[in-house]
Protein backbone atom coordinates (compact mmCIF):
# COMPACT_ATOMS: atom_id res chain seq x y z
CA UNK A 1 0.00 0.00 0.00
CA UNK A 2 1.42 3.37 -1.02
CA UNK A 3 2.20 5.61 1.97
CA UNK A 4 1.09 3.00 4.44
CA UNK A 5 -0.72 5.21 6.97
CA UNK A 6 -3.55 7.71 6.93
CA UNK A 7 -1.23 10.32 8.44
CA UNK A 8 1.43 9.86 5.78
CA UNK A 9 -1.18 10.03 3.03
CA UNK A 10 -2.70 13.19 4.52
CA UNK A 11 0.74 14.82 4.68
CA UNK A 12 1.53 13.76 1.09
CA UNK A 13 -1.78 15.16 -0.18
CA UNK A 14 -1.28 18.42 1.73
CA UNK A 15 2.26 18.89 0.41
CA UNK A 16 1.16 18.02 -3.15
CA UNK A 17 -1.63 20.60 -2.76
CA UNK A 18 0.99 23.10 -1.56
CA UNK A 19 -1.00 23.75 1.63
CA UNK A 20 0.72 24.64 4.87
CA UNK A 21 -0.61 22.92 7.99
CA UNK A 22 -2.05 26.20 9.28
CA UNK A 23 -3.68 26.90 5.90
CA UNK A 24 -5.45 23.54 5.90
CA UNK A 25 -6.40 24.06 9.54
CA UNK A 26 -8.10 27.36 8.71
CA UNK A 27 -9.72 25.99 5.55
CA UNK A 28 -11.45 23.08 7.33
CA UNK A 29 -11.75 24.71 10.78
CA UNK A 30 -9.76 22.02 12.61
CA UNK A 31 -6.97 22.87 15.06
CA UNK A 32 -3.48 22.73 13.54
CA UNK A 33 -2.39 20.63 16.51
CA UNK A 34 -5.09 18.06 15.67
CA UNK A 35 -3.93 17.91 12.05
CA UNK A 36 -0.34 17.52 13.22
CA UNK A 37 -1.38 14.56 15.40
CA UNK A 38 -3.14 13.01 12.38
CA UNK A 39 -0.10 13.45 10.15
CA UNK A 40 2.19 11.99 12.81
CA UNK A 41 -0.08 8.95 13.25
CA UNK A 42 -0.93 9.83 16.85
CA UNK A 43 -4.65 9.83 16.04
CA UNK A 44 -7.10 9.02 13.27
CA UNK A 45 -9.48 11.51 11.67
CA UNK A 46 -12.92 11.83 13.22
CA UNK A 47 -15.95 11.50 10.98
CA UNK A 48 -16.42 15.26 11.33
CA UNK A 49 -12.88 15.90 10.06
CA UNK A 50 -13.41 13.52 7.14
CA UNK A 51 -16.59 15.35 6.16
CA UNK A 52 -14.80 18.72 6.40
CA UNK A 53 -11.94 17.43 4.25
CA UNK A 54 -14.50 16.17 1.75
CA UNK A 55 -16.54 19.37 1.70
CA UNK A 56 -13.67 21.87 1.62
CA UNK A 57 -10.95 20.14 -0.42
CA UNK A 58 -10.37 17.93 -3.43
CA UNK A 59 -8.93 15.08 -1.31
CA UNK A 60 -10.31 11.66 -2.23
CA UNK A 61 -11.45 10.21 1.10
CA UNK A 62 -11.23 6.58 -0.09
CA UNK A 63 -7.58 7.15 -1.02
CA UNK A 64 -6.93 8.78 2.36
CA UNK A 65 -8.43 5.85 4.28
CA UNK A 66 -7.15 2.97 2.17
CA UNK A 67 -4.40 4.17 -0.17
CA UNK A 68 -6.45 2.87 -3.11
CA UNK A 69 -7.65 5.00 -6.00
CA UNK A 70 -6.80 8.61 -6.75
CA UNK A 71 -5.38 11.17 -4.35
CA UNK A 72 -7.63 13.90 -5.75
CA UNK A 73 -11.35 13.81 -6.46
CA UNK A 74 -12.17 14.80 -9.98
CA UNK A 75 -14.71 17.55 -10.56
CA UNK A 76 -15.01 18.70 -6.93
CA UNK A 77 -17.00 21.76 -8.02
CA UNK A 78 -19.36 19.53 -9.99
CA UNK A 79 -20.15 17.49 -6.87
CA UNK A 80 -21.96 20.26 -4.99
CA UNK A 81 -25.24 18.89 -3.74
CA UNK A 82 -24.32 15.24 -4.23
CA UNK A 83 -24.72 12.69 -1.45
CA UNK A 84 -21.50 12.39 0.59
CA UNK A 85 -21.77 8.63 1.07
CA UNK A 86 -22.64 7.96 -2.56
CA UNK A 87 -19.83 10.12 -3.87
CA UNK A 88 -17.01 8.70 -1.76
CA UNK A 89 -17.80 5.07 -2.48
CA UNK A 90 -16.61 3.96 -5.89
CA UNK A 91 -18.39 0.64 -5.27
CA UNK A 92 -21.84 2.29 -5.36
CA UNK A 93 -23.53 -0.99 -6.20
CA UNK A 94 -22.23 -2.65 -3.02
CA UNK A 95 -25.07 -1.81 -0.62
CA UNK A 96 -23.49 -3.70 2.30
CA UNK A 97 -20.20 -1.82 1.95
CA UNK A 98 -22.06 1.50 1.69
CA UNK A 99 -24.03 0.72 4.88
CA UNK A 100 -20.83 -0.25 6.72
CA UNK A 101 -19.22 3.05 5.73
CA UNK A 102 -22.27 4.98 6.94
CA UNK A 103 -22.10 3.11 10.25
CA UNK A 104 -18.38 3.84 10.58
CA UNK A 105 -18.95 7.55 10.04
CA UNK A 106 -21.81 7.59 12.58
CA UNK A 107 -20.02 5.56 15.26
CA UNK A 108 -16.41 6.71 15.11
CA UNK A 109 -15.85 9.73 17.33
CA UNK A 110 -12.12 9.78 18.01
CA UNK A 111 -12.23 7.33 20.93
CA UNK A 112 -8.68 5.99 21.60
CA UNK A 113 -9.79 2.35 21.76
CA UNK A 114 -11.79 2.66 18.54
CA UNK A 115 -8.83 4.47 16.98
CA UNK A 116 -6.48 1.58 17.76
CA UNK A 117 -8.95 -1.01 16.45
CA UNK A 118 -9.55 0.96 13.27
CA UNK A 119 -5.82 1.49 12.70
CA UNK A 120 -5.24 -2.26 13.07
CA UNK A 121 -8.06 -3.02 10.66
CA UNK A 122 -6.92 -0.54 8.01
CA UNK A 123 -3.30 -1.66 8.22
CA UNK A 124 -4.40 -5.28 7.78
CA UNK A 125 -6.82 -4.49 4.95
CA UNK A 126 -4.26 -4.35 2.17
CA UNK A 127 -6.04 -5.95 -0.82
CA UNK A 128 -2.65 -6.93 -2.27
CA UNK A 129 -2.24 -9.62 0.43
Amino acid sequence: MENDSIGKRLRKWRSTSKLKLIGLSEKINVAASSLSELENDKSLPSSETLVKLYNETDLDIIWLLTGNGRMFRQGKDDNVGTDFYEDILPQKKDERLRELLKKFIRVYNGNQEKSALLRGFLEGADPQN
